[in-house]
């Protein structure tokens, strides 16, 4: 690397490595965005009888290994903004709490047919991902 650069090219050798960094951060919100979108329809899938049980078993896990796929995939990239690293530890436990609620009112009550206020309370995990 050359140790004299002239000040035009010192700062578009900054501007680029900025933009690599804003780039790979960016990933965080990407990967939020899918466990978010995807959380409700796996939420709703799984509580009621719209798949056969082994069909609903192997999309329990394959979200599971979804979510604690990009989980892992993200903390080892060690590149996230000064907002993800404030906001990131308490909307992934607000995720975990609500995911918890959700599969256990599903567990607990009676679901059958779907009901509307079921489908609202699915979508109430995918808010901290959101956000």
């Amino acid at each position: 690397m050359n140790e004299h650069l002239d000040p035009s090219a010192a700062l578009q050798q900054a501007e680029g490595v900025s933009a690599r960094v804003r780039r790979q951060a960016r990933w965080h919100g990407w990967a939020w965005l899918i466990v978010a979108v995807a959380s409700p329809f796996f939420l709703i899938i799984s509580a009621t009888e719209a798949l056969p049980r082994p069909v609903s078993f192997w999309l329990i896990i394959g979200f599971m290994l979804l979510a604690g796929g990009l989980a892992i995939w993200e903390g080892r990239r060690g590149v996230t903004g000064r907002v993800t690293a404030v906001i990131d530890r308490p909307a992934t436990w607000a995720y975990v709490a609500a995911m918890a609620l959700v599969a256990g009112v599903g567990v607990a009550v009676d679901i059958t047919g779907t009901p509307a206020w079921f489908v609202a309370l699915a979508i109430v995990p995918a808010i901290p991902g959101l956000i």
